[in-house]
């Protein structure tokens, strides 16, 4: 595990050695509103930041989550998170098509595309008030994901199952 006495066990994890180096959690949604949402949380060990673990984890988790049903077999269309750190955010608005949700529960997009670290950072600080997360659709991502999925794969070298 990353840190001792988290609740939740780590549902996607990256192992050197045996020890978890960055993970992703998914708090599945049990109330009607959001019975076909999932929330992630990601955490990476802190020697092991910025060698685009967590990219490699959320393309992974969007590939395979179209493929899980959960609540009385309902898909999970959504994958959503409030990214704690700048960086994360931005590498979930600069991979894949996104939208933003606000407090309350309404979707929204930019009238601009994020192109580059200088405009997410303008974004969040004009709009971070009304963002309350950033949601992610599962089935429009498939191509993306595979994308960042094949380019980490060969950039980081050799991954093995256990």
């Amino acid at each position: 595990m990353l840190y001792k006495g988290d609740k939740d066990e780590p549902v996607l994890c990256l192992y050197k050695g045996n020890n978890c180096i960055s993970s992703l959690t998914f708090i599945f949604s049990e109330n009607g509103t959001n019975e076909n949402q999932i929330e992630f949380e990601a955490a990476t060990h802190e020697e092991h930041r910025g060698r685009k673990y967590y990219k490699l984890l959320i393309s992974a988790a969007i590939l395979l989550l179209r493929h899980i049903y959960c609540n009385n077999n309902k898909i999970i269309k959504y994958i959503y998170g409030i990214p704690v750190v700048y960086e994360s955010g931005y590498l979930l608005t600069k991979d894949y098509y996104y939208q933003f949700r606000d407090f309350n529960e309404e979707f929204w997009r930019l009238d601009k595309t994020i192109d580059s670290w200088d405009t997410y950072v303008e974004v969040h600080d004009t709009e971070s008030s009304r963002i309350q997360d950033i949601v992610i659709e599962i089935e429009k991502n498939q191509k993306n994901a595979m994308g960042v999925f094949i380019n980490l794969t060969s950039e980081l070298g050799q991954l093995k199952c256990i």
